[in-house]
C-alpha cells in the first residue's frame, strides 16, 4: 500500500500498476484484506491518491489497475464510497475505464 500511496514522479509504473492489481486480487479474495487496506492507508486520502494514479499515470493498464482497486475499495468501505463520490470519482472512473475500454478494442 505504501507504493501507492507514497510514490513519486520517479516511481516505476508497473511497478504502482502491478501493486494496484495484487491489491485488487486480494480484495477480492478476503474482506480481512478490505481491513487490512483500510488500516495501512490510515489517515491518508487513499482514495484522492488512487484517483490520481487513474487520471495522471502514462500506461492505460496502471490507469485501469487504479481504477479497479477504486472499484473494489469503494464496494467494501462506505468511508471510500462516500470520498469517491465528494471527489467525483465516479465520472473520473467512467472516463479512465471508457478510455482503457475503447484503446483495448481498437
Amino acid at each position: 500500500m505504501d507504493v501507492l500511496l507514497s510514490h513519486s514522479e520517479d516511481e516505476d509504473d508497473e511497478l504502482i500498476g502491478n501493486t494496484a492489481l495484487c491489491l485488487s486480487n486480494c480484495i477480492t479474495e478476503s474482506s480481512a484484506a478490505v481491513r487490512h487496506v483500510t488500516s495501512a492507508a490510515r489517515d491518508r486520502d487513499v482514495i484522492m491518491t488512487l484517483l490520481v494514479l487513474a487520471r495522471d499515470q502514462a500506461k492505460p493498464t496502471v490507469q485501469h489497475n487504479c481504477a479497479v482497486l477504486i472499484a473494489r475499495l469503494v464496494r467494501g468501505h462506505t468511508p471510500y464510497l462516500a470520498r469517491l463520490r465528494e471527489l467525483h470519482g465516479v465520472e473520473i472512473l467512467h472516463t479512465v475505464l471508457t478510455h482503457f475500454t475503447s484503446r483495448r478494442d481498437s
